[in-house]
């Protein structure tokens, strides 16, 4: 006899806790996790259609393959709405010698007893479900003791598919991510509105440079640096009109830099005004990423370097992308270094960009 876990949910992406919640319970019991997207989930309606869902799913799922499936079920299913126990009952005939367990959240076991057929569910499966700081634990007690529920233990993640629906989080899967942004899902939507098909191309490619960088290098907030990369160049195709009040308003001070970099003074201001994003380090990042400046963030440094050496640019930068992963300070300085000789080899070289010199003689200085 196997343990067998049924994992149901939208799944509308899913996220690094979701995969944290079927490990702990991979292990607690030695069971093979079930994962079962739903179609028409009862209590909310999904963002993102099944087929992409479904899509993310399976990406995430890869590396976890002994033990993780992903059964379709409820997709292929033209019931409306999907309840749990018909599902249920369709694994009990399939696996008719094995244990079931049914993993839930918290936040269901308040109205688990508002379920269709609560007390057959919790006579076929024996119900695990999992703790969420959110939770509203009015009648969780009562559920609980009636249902012969069981508590998953173990360090388990907050992170929400609402939040990275909104931007305000990016617990999930690279893979993940790089298909939100390709699919044009969730708050890529409002991004890409603001680029061009190719500028969009280098800002995802900046992005997932900028969060390779920071994944290997401990202490830089990979949130904030995979943000502020994606949002870097929202200024690059701003209308004259716009330009034209950033540069003659707060950022007047910088007027009379070179025109090719006054688009990072614009995106910090968009970043700002039309994403609400108020953290400084992802705002100083965008407002710099161009030019650079003295005493810069790590983060800073990261999305610096990331618009400079990501794949698309055209050139061989693998020696460089090397070196910031190794180390972001050396990294940093050896792409500072290449962008100088860079700049000095155009006709940049003549104009006068107090910014990029203030930059180039903090750092380079005594290099």
């Amino acid at each position: 006899m196997a343990n067998i876990i049924i994992y149901g949910g939208s799944f509308d992406p899913i996220h690094n806790g979701h995969i944290k919640i079927a490990l702990e319970a991979h292990e607690k019991y030695d069971a093979k996790v079930i994962f079962v997207p739903s179609k028409y989930p009862r209590w909310k309606e999904p963002s993102a259609k099944a087929i992409h869902r479904l899509n993310m799913l399976k990406l995430a799922l890869k590396p976890y393959a002994s033990f993780f499936t992903i059964d379709t079920y409820e997709l292929d299913n033209e019931q409306d709405p999907n309840y749990t126990i018909d599902t249920l009952k369709y694994y009990v005939n399939q696996f008719p010698n094995d244990q079931l367990f049914l993993l839930i959240g918290e936040d269901q076991v308040d109205k688990f007893h508002e379920w269709k057929d609560a007390d057959k569910i919790s006579g076929l499966v024996q119900i695990v479900y999992y703790g969420r700081d959110d939770a509203n634990h009015e009648n969780a007690s009562k559920n609980i003791l009636k249902y012969h529920m069981e508590k998953l233990d173990g360090d388990l993640s907050n992170t929400s598919s609402t939040d990275i629906r909104n931007m305000k989080s990016i617990d999930t899967p690279l893979v993940v991510l790089k298909y939100i942004m390709d699919k044009n899902l969730y708050f890529a939507k409002q991004v890409r509105s603001y680029y061009s098909s190719a500028r969009y191309e280098h800002v995802c490619s900046t992005a997932e440079t900028a969060y390779l960088i920071a994944m290997v290098n401990e202490s830089i907030d990979v949130y904030k640096t995979f943000i502020a990369a994606y949002l870097h160049d929202l200024g690059k195709d701003a209308s004259k009109t716009l330009y034209d009040e950033c540069m003659e308003g707060e950022f007047s001070r910088f007027e009379n830099l070179p025109p090719y970099c006054l688009h990072q003074f614009v995106g910090r201001y968009i970043a700002e005004h039309d994403f609400d994003i108020e953290d400084e380090d992802i705002l100083d990042a965008i407002e710099y990423h161009c030019t650079g400046k003295a005493h810069m963030s790590n983060v800073a440094k990261v999305v610096y370097a990331s618009d400079k050496i990501e794949p698309t640019r055209g050139y061989n930068s693998q020696d460089l992308m090397n070196a910031c992963m190794k180390d972001i300070e050396s990294g940093f300085i050896t792409v500072l270094r290449e962008n100088k000789k860079y700049i000095d080899s155009k006709k940049q070289k003549n104009e006068k960009n107090f910014l990029s010199e203030e930059c180039f003689n903090y750092y380079l200085k005594d290099n």
